[in-house]
């Protein structure tokens, strides 16, 4: 009996028990709704009407703004919350740009030119989307029609406005691409009844052709199985080509089914899409140079401000396995001007000496040596000296002397292959060796000593030296052996009676297709060193073929920042 007293307590207490914690009321506690007077349990706070956990300040990032609209720091009130501006889904910058790629649109700084999000400030997007009504969306085929308009979206050839062949079960017809992207109905009757089974009857096929379709045994026409007499389009079918610099071309498909003549070219741009080069256009100083891109609308945009230093910086030197120099190394001449020509030497047609503006370019410190041409030869590109008695690049220990006896079209190979290089110009060569206005000096050297420690020649040691000799006789830019080496080919062609005067102020050369030989500057080892004419503005009497070579001509390469025209 006392068991049995003892058991029906705890049922009793058991019946009677605590709520069960699912049904528990969450007022107050975490992602519950806040308590009278936006209380929480502690330490929850209240923050927008529900209890959570450490809720940021007022005026602190991402927190609300004080009730005047402001925020602490740099932050700005946006949305009312604070935000630093620049950042994606945040206020934009103060000039209406964003950090890093994203642009500011409607006030907002976001990612564009990605699928689904706003287009980009310049109307592209991503590739294989296209921007309709500011919103960049799939063009898989790349027509410029998103999918939603586009009735085949994997083939560029078909457009809203596209005709296409269709038919049914006995005729031919066509149907046409929509605006909304679906296919309007096949023109091709369906009414395919026949009275005479094997009765023939000639009617139209696919291009404008004829054919014979048959009554079938089911008393329906067949479709034509031949068409003869066809032509090649459908009549009224458009085609577009793409022409120019981002330029289109259409032509109409004719009544009797064949083209129409093309269109003119419309809505070119400037320059061909991807690219890149530098231009002098509006830039001050004459001769400073900017670098722009070809944007994809075929229009130049520019990257940067005009500058006159080098942009790409000059190579230096390294060694060969051995150990020894190599020799390549690069030498930056800055845009500005310089003394062209020499009123002194009244043999030659070199003035009057007038100011010359050049862009900046890169040139060889040394003259090209028998090794660095022996690594065109080895690759397959250039082809070796054919006279051994007009070179030194067969003779043993001669590796690091200056190449001879390679013609003048060897040479521009050789420089291509270097790194996509060229020949100086004359006003390149000339400035090199002379340095930068005002100065107006005849030698490379300063002063006007003829010494044998600053050069070679006919009355020095008349033979062929190391390209690294005479350091005593190196350029204001630090070139070496610029007079009294090897002669060196330019691009200018030569033209026996001419005048600096009629130069153009910026970057000059003389392109004269009547002439076939090409200026040729600095000064041969084995000829006699007179002041009267050993002086860097030397311009010789007398031109070099494309396949002149001798004993005392070699290469010394350019890479031009301007192209040279």
């Amino acid at each position: 009996m006392k068991k049995l007293i003892i058991i029906t307590a705890l049922s009793t207490a058991a019946f009677f028990g605590c709520d069960d914690d699912s049904t528990s009321n969450t007022t107050g506690k975490l992602g519950g709704d806040c308590l009278p007077d936006n209380k929480c349990d502690w330490p929850l706070m209240c923050d927008n009407g529900k209890c959570a956990e450490n809720p940021v300040d007022p005026g602190r990032e991402g927190g609300p703004c004080f009730e005047t609209g402001e925020c602490y720091d740099n932050l700005v009130c946006f949305n009312d919350i604070c935000m630093s501006a620049g950042n994606e889904g945040g206020p934009c910058l103060e000039d209406n740009t964003c950090n890093g790629e994203l642009e500011c649109i409607s006030d907002t700084c976001v990612q564009t030119g990605v699928l689904n999000a706003p287009c980009r400030l310049d109307g592209t997007c991503d590739e294989l989307l296209v921007c309709e009504e500011g919103v960049c969306l799939p063009d898989y085929d790349g027509d410029g029609f998103s999918s939603g308009r586009d009735c085949d979206d994997f083939n560029s050839g078909i457009v809203p406005g596209t005709i296409e062949l269709c038919s049914s079960d006995c005729n031919w017809g066509r149907y046409v691409c929509q605006e909304d992207g679906t296919w309007s109905t096949c023109s091709a009757s369906n009414d395919c009844a026949c009275t005479t089974p094997g009765e023939l009857e000639e009617v139209e096929c696919r291009y404008c052709g004829w054919g014979y379709q048959r009554c079938g045994s089911d008393y329906q026409w067949e479709i034509p199985l031949e068409c003869h007499d066809e032509g090649v389009c459908l009549e009224g079918t458009i085609e577009t080509h793409s022409c120019g610099f981002c330029g289109t071309r259409t032509r109409m498909c004719g009544p009797d089914c064949t083209w129409l003549a093309w269109s003119e070219c419309t809505g070119q741009g400037e320059c061909q899409a991807g690219l890149q080069e530098y231009t002098t256009d509006d830039c001050t100083p004459l001769g400073y140079v900017r670098e722009r891109e070809c944007d994809s609308q075929c229009n130049w945009v520019d990257l940067g401000d005009c500058t006159g230093d080098c942009l790409i910086a000059p190579r230096a030197g390294g060694t060969w396995t051995d150990g020894t120099p190599d020799f390549k190394d690069e030498v930056c001449i800055p845009a500005g001007p310089f003394y062209f020509g020499d009123e002194t030497d009244t043999n030659e047609s070199n003035d009057p000496m007038r100011i010359i503006y050049l862009s900046q370019y890169i040139i060889d410190k040394y003259e090209v040596t028998n090794d660095r041409y022996r690594e065109c030869v080895d690759a397959g590109v250039c082809a070796a000296p054919s006279d051994p008695t007009i070179t030194t690049y067969f003779d043993d220990g001669t590796g690091n002397f200056p190449i001879s006896g390679v013609t003048y079209s060897e040479s521009l190979t050789f420089c291509q292959w270097d790194g996509g290089k060229s020949l100086p110009t004359e006003a390149q060569w000339e400035k090199s060796a002379r340095g930068p206005y005002p100065r107006q000096n005849l030698l490379p050297w300063e002063g006007t000593s003829l010494s044998c420690d600053y050069h070679n020649s006919q009355n020095c040691l008349n033979a062929p030296q190391p390209v690294n000799s005479y350091p005593d006789g190196i350029s204001y830019y630090g070139l070496y052996n610029c007079l009294g080496s090897m002669i060196t080919g330019t691009l200018d062609k030569y033209i026996p009676i001419s005048s600096y005067s009629d130069l153009p102020e910026l970057n000059p050369i003389r392109i004269d297709e009547s002439s076939e030989t090409f200026a040729i500057r600095g000064w041969k080892y084995n000829v006699w060193a007179d002041s009267s004419e050993f002086r860097v503005t030397k311009k010789y009497v007398y031109g070099v073929s494309a396949n002149y070579k001798s004993n005392s001509s070699g290469i010394r390469c350019v890479k031009h920042t301007i192209e040279v025209k």
